[in-house]
């Protein structure tokens, strides 16, 4: 899965980030900037390949008929209005309805010619540039064109309708007909200085006659006639006038579709092209004079050095200029795009290489084109590529020679940048028909208007959804295209499917505008993702849905995203898979225009409770704090109003980084989560969503925030964090809170009480419903979840722990205890003052009687601290020791910091305490990405004192990193045993165990780390973890993931032959996911370990093949074979066999004498980008889904893995006692 394209390239030291700090303490440098975005691919490029033919100038697309004109007697009637300003462009040859042809009434109805004016959409001006900024001003007189002069009179006479029963009709240019389904005929709406309607009578033809219509009094009018609800005449008319300017002809429609999309497009290069012109780009830029247009692809939104490079003005002003004349040359069109894009050729296209520097990430920059026509293309020259298709597999291939889909194979199979890697992306969920690695074109084909000889109802479902995209089931028969004929749609069809894009029919100016938008949404798959994801449910035995929150980095704007997931299981193979189907993006159902509908609220830090986000409401401190001279502005602004003198926005909603997505709860006791979804913004927000259709129901601002709200609104506006923490949803009593810190956006927490969510609609219901804000002199940038616990205290039953978070004043770490029913805090427990610059993490709290817990958490310092938490009173609460200290005992000691959630389980091996998991690393700053200090993973055994250092933990070490058969890198763990301590019969025993991650400070190397927190799971004691190392790739989505599972005892690998992760994706896990390690890995695995694996040397002794060996041909027997063969077949060979020098001991040597290699489980698996915790799914009772969202070149990446969580279980700790 992909969205939206994002980011420039940009060096690290080109763009420096704001620094949080407040107070004496700024040792921790925490950026505002997300650090993940910092290494950038280069933007995608898009060439619009438009028909500006002849037919684009009609303002007709008449559902019957050909070409979708109105042909009647022999004449093709193209236009419906007169020209006294020659601003139309009449020299196609079609005909003008004049006098008694006007009243060809289905020539304007929107049922019958699409493009006629129709009163259910409201039309909207074409996107404003520097050179064209026209709207509506006058209503009774509209421009016929936006970019000239001329207007146009609609109370104007159209025709004068003689010889009713009760006297003649005027019939002005502002009218139009609708049809009734309920009286099963037309009527005429004539906008005459009021709203009047007339009955056509059902016995009239096409052409109306005189006493055919009836007038009808408003009451009396059916409601699927009837203007919407509460429209006047005056806002009806200019309704009118707009479609007239902006949307009346073929070509105006087409131009309007394009400029919204481009409009709503950032983070990439956008050109146009059209089919006839004897234009061409001029040096300056310039457009040489107003037929066609060729204009090389421009930034759109695109970061480089530092700066947003926006060069949309130059496309929409070409296309304002744009006129439709001459024939529809489809072929030669979208060859001369595709020359454009191969480096190999030359196009009439000009300009610079469509292509980024390899270095700048031109390896995985992705080129689209998008043909949008209303016709048959015509020419008689073909474009030369010949069959291109003939020797494709189904559904590509066909027996013709120079079609439009031959010219979209063409592009697509062809390598267009020989000189680049081919790391062009393909394994995105949402694009599976797109496998090339290589640079290639990708064609989307949008007919407007015209339908082909295929039926599309036998390729769509209900909901106008391909049933196979890829049609690898459900080919169609591609017939032969002839010029001028209707087959012309099958092959601009065919040349969707060959290009690997999407084929889309518009009838009407709505779903040309709603297929530009599917289309971008195929396109912009490249918006990325800083959280985690979030799921309905626990189990693909049935459907279950997925949130995910992203980002765009070169506006800053956000999105979330709903999507179903399923699971499909080939029927031959029983391989699973996941299938991913979108249901909603929020971007799309917020609009700029609906600031004062919107439903906001925020805290009132003075009288200490919630007030609706409007100036009548705000005291007089906020209203300053907004802006001293004119708060309404900035506040409609932040309400989502566009402001030309303010920053430039596509969408109101801020960018979503690292707040991920939470449900919320049920009002149905029933059901398992709500129909509210809730998501932090860095537009300062709260936001709660509707799950079944993804509008807005409310946001909310914290107080916390408001100070720095007027930035969002500046034009030179630097990121800067707001809620940036995922929100939890937290169950007291009988109510269900909201509850977040805020990450590096502020410095304290929030409480709403969402009981009732799926009901609120006011801003009153949700102001009431903000329990509190907390904040202290002692808490730092909340980036710790908050943790409800129930106490034993009566004046003070629930209470929240935190971390107190980086950067507080006094620079120190403190497990912040709050009361939750008050917001106050109430106790700050200490760990050790005389550590500086220092932050708690989140805790990991367990229950160990009733109501009593203990609780563990780490340090920026790399320590990790024990809380006694099991008094009476939270208050009397206290720090119990420092359990351990990361990092090696060297001086200087390096730090190794813990910034997650450690893990904790019961002791191994039935011993008494806890095992306490944990891994570290950091990055908070763009500082941290080139950090190159080793970093570590951990598991300590809490049996009641302090652990001293490394020497008392066993090392597991990393024995190979290598790549599997099927192309993933994988990393083998070695499985050293432990012998625990003792303090009677084992005192130099071990107190837990550790893994190093590469790092070997050199700044050229960063290191490995851990980012996300470690999971248990339960049923096999296994440890789940995953690493990130940053690297400046900007292709690999700005470095690289391991994803682990140890064992949680031992740390080692997961011993035996049962592979964990399914890794050759092939949708089961097997022998084939096991790893081939080379016998002589050298200072890695040994001849102990590899008895250990393969078991004891009592296992040899047994004798075999029917109780002898024949030692003579021992070579022969075993050549080609792995121990692992044997063993599936109830073999083992005695241990004097592998001892083949006699010393009693079995070595390399011996070893090698019959294997080269021995099968391994892999401990860990490499995927490219910033992988986030995963949400995990039961498939069956033998495998889960993992589901990860990704930084990477797809924003979900999914890996099947062995054993699933018990159901409702997340981690022993949940569990009593």
């Amino acid at each position: 899965m992909k969205l939206e394209a994002l980011f420039g390239k940009i060096g690290l030291a080109l763009l420096l980030p704001l620094v949080v700090a407040t107070g004496a303490a700024t040792a921790i440098e925490i950026s505002q900037m997300p650090v993940e975005s910092y290494i950038k691919d280069a933007p995608p490029t898009l060439m619009f390949l438009l028909d500006d033919s002849g037919s684009m100038d009609a303002e007709m697309m008449m559902a019957e008929g050909e070409g979708g004109t109105f042909w009647y007697e022999g004449s093709d009637y193209g236009w419906l209005f007169d020209d006294p300003y020659d601003d139309n462009t009449y020299s196609t040859g079609y005909s003008l309805l004049t006098d008694g042809y006007r009243m060809f009434w289905q020539t304007q109805c929107a049922r019958f010619n699409t493009i006629y004016y129709d009163p259910e959409m409201t039309y909207a001006p074409w996107p404003a540039t520097r050179d064209f900024n026209y709207v509506i001003t006058d209503a009774r007189n509209p421009r016929y064109q936006p970019d000239k002069q001329g207007t146009c009179d609609l109370q104007g006479l159209y025709y004068k309708l003689e010889g009713t029963g009760w006297g003649p009709v005027d019939i002005r240019i502002a009218h139009y007909y609708r049809w009734s389904e309920s009286d099963n005929c037309a009527y005429l709406i004539n906008l005459d200085g009021h709203i009047t309607y007339y009955k056509v009578q059902a016995t009239a033809g096409p052409l109306l006659g005189h006493d055919e219509l009836t007038q009808v009094a408003t009451a009396a009018v059916p409601d699927d006639v009837r203007l919407p609800a509460n429209r006047t005449y005056d806002q009806e008319l200019k309704n009118f006038a707009t479609w007239f300017s902006f949307y009346r002809k073929r070509v105006f429609v087409g131009k309007a579709a394009v400029m919204n999309a481009i409009k709503g497009l950032s983070g990439i290069r956008v050109g146009v092209y059209s089919l006839n012109h004897d234009s061409y780009e001029m040096p300056d830029g310039t457009i040489s004079n107003n037929n066609g247009i060729v204009l090389p692809a421009r930034d759109v939104g695109v970061m480089r050095n530092g700066q947003v490079v926006d060069q949309t003005d130059d496309i929409l002003n070409a296309l304002y200029r744009l006129n439709a004349e001459g024939a529809t040359p489809l072929r030669s069109g979208l060859n001369d795009v595709g020359k454009y894009f191969d480096t190999q050729q030359s196009s009439v296209i000009k300009g610079a290489n469509p292509y980024a520097a390899e270095a700048n990430g031109g390896g995985c920059q992705q080129a689209f084109a998008i043909v949008i026509t209303d016709g048959y293309w015509n020419s008689e020259n073909g474009p030369g590529v010949g069959n291109a298709d003939g020797s494709q597999a189904s559904p590509f291939a066909d027996t013709y020679s120079d079609t439009l889909a031959d010219v979209a194979m063409y592009y697509y199979k062809t390598d267009l940048a020989t000189d680049l890697p081919d790391d062009v992306p393909n394994t995105s969920e949402k694009t599976p028909c797109d496998t090339a690695t290589h640079q290639h074109m990708v064609t989307y084909t949008v007919s407007f208007g015209m339908e082909g000889t295929l039926s599309l109802s036998d390729y769509l479902d209900d909901e106008n959804n391909w049933l196979d995209p890829c049609f690898a089931d459900n080919a169609p028969n591609w017939p032969q295209p002839e010029r001028g004929e209707q087959t012309t749609i099958d092959d601009l069809m065919h040349a969707a499917v060959n290009g690997r894009g999407q084929y889309f029919s518009a009838k009407n100016p709505k779903t040309l505008s709603d297929s530009l938008k599917a289309v971008m949404q195929h396109i912009s798959n490249r918006l990325k993702s800083g959280s985690s994801v979030a799921v309905s449910g626990q189990s693909l035995q049935t459907d279950q849905t997925l949130y995910q929150a992203f980002f765009r980095g070169s506006d800053w704007s956000g999105n979330l995203k709903k999507t179903t997931v399923s699971k499909e299981v080939n029927a031959d193979t029983g391989a699973i898979s996941a299938k991913f189907t979108d249901v909603w993006d929020a971007g799309s159902n917020i609009s700029m225009d609906a600031h004062e509908s919107r439903v906001i609220v925020t805290w009132d830090t003075e009288q200490k409770k919630g007030v609706p986000f409007r100036t009548v409401n705000l005291n007089a401190a906020m209203m300053d704090r907004l802006d001293p001279i004119n708060p309404k502005k900035y506040l409609d602004f932040l309400r989502g109003k566009s402001d030309p003198t303010l920053r430039e926005r596509s969408t109101p909603l801020g960018d979503f980084i690292n707040s991920g997505p939470t449900l919320g709860p049920s009002m149905d006791p029933t059901a398992r989560v709500g129909n509210t979804v809730f998501v932090g913004g860095n537009d300062g927000m709260l936001h709660a969503f509707n799950t079944e259709d993804g509008t807005e129901r409310f946001a909310y601002i914290p107080g916390l925030v408001f100070d720095n709200l007027k930035r969002l609104s500046r034009k030179d506006y630097s990121h800067t964090c707001y809620v940036d923490a995922t929100p939890q949803l937290l169950k007291m009593d009988d109510h269900a809170y909201m509850v977040g810190g805020l990450g590096r956006g502020g410095k304290g927490y929030y409480c709403l009480d969402v009981t009732t969510a799926d009901a609120m609609k006011t801003e009153t219901d949700v102001a009431a419903a903000i329990k509190w804000e907390c904040t202290d002199a002692l808490m730092g940038y909340t980036y710790s979840r908050p943790i409800l616990l129930e106490t034993r205290c009566e004046t003070t039953p629930w209470v929240i722990v935190a971390g107190n978070g980086y950067n507080c004043e006094a620079g120190v770490a403190r497990l912040m205890v709050i009361n939750a029913q008050t917001g106050d805090v109430i106790n700050r427990i200490a760990v050790d003052d005389d550590i500086a610059d220092n932050g708690l993490s989140t805790p990991v709290v367990t229950e160990t009687g009733d109501k009593a817990y203990i609780a563990y958490a780490g340090d920026v310092k790399g320590h990790i601290w024990k809380f006694d938490l099991t008094e009476e009173d939270p208050r009397s609460w206290k720090k119990a020791y420092r359990l351990f200290t990361t990092g090696e005992m060297t001086d200087p000691k390096p730090v190794a910091p813990i910034l997650t959630e450690p893990e904790v389980m019961r002791a191994c091996d039935s011993r008494e305490g806890y095992m306490v998991l944990f891994g570290t690393g950091k990055l908070l700053h763009e500082n941290d990405l080139t950090d190159s200090t080793p970093q570590y993973i951990y598991g300590i055994w809490d049996h009641g004192s302090t652990v001293a250092g490394h020497d008392r933990l066993m090392a597991q070490t990393i024995i190979s990193t290598q790549t599997h058969t099927a192309g993933k890198v994988v990393r083998m763990f070695s499985n050293n045993a432990m012998d625990w301590y003792d303090s009677d019969t084992n005192s130099s025993g071990k107190e837990g165990w550790f893994v190093k991650l590469p790092g070997n400070n050199n700044p050229e190397d960063p290191a490995e780390r851990v980012l996300e927190d470690i999971r248990i799971q339960v049923r096999n004691g296994r440890v789940n973890g995953i690493s990130f190392t940053p690297n400046n790739a900007p292709c690999k989505g700005g470095g690289s993931s391991f994803v682990y599972r140890m064992n949680a005892c031992t740390g080692g690998r997961v011993a035996g032959f049962e592979a964990q992760f399914d890794v050759n994706e092939d949708g089961r896990i097997d022998d084939a996911d096991l790893t081939a390690v080379p016998i002589d890995v050298g200072d890695g695995m040994d001849a102990a370990e590899f008895l250990r694996y393969y078991g004891d040397s009592g296992d040899f002794e047994k004798l075999s093949v029917n109780g002898e060996i024949d030692e003579g041909s021992l070579s022969t027997v075993l050549s080609g074979k792995m121990l692992a063969d044997y063993a599936a077949l109830g073999i083992t060979l005695p241990f004097s066999i592998w001892d083949r020098d006699g010393n009693g001991v079995i070595s390399h040597d011996d070893l090698a004498l019959f294997f080269s290699s021995v099968p391994m489980v892999p401990t860990g698996v490499q995927f490219d980008g910033m992988l986030h915790t995963p949400a995990r799914l039961s498939v069956n009772t033998d495998y889960e889904l993992n589901i990860y969202s990704t930084t990477g070149s797809d924003d979900i990446v999914t890996m099947l893995t062995r054993d699933p969580l018990d159901q409702g279980i997340v981690c022993w700790r949940e569990l009593t006692n």
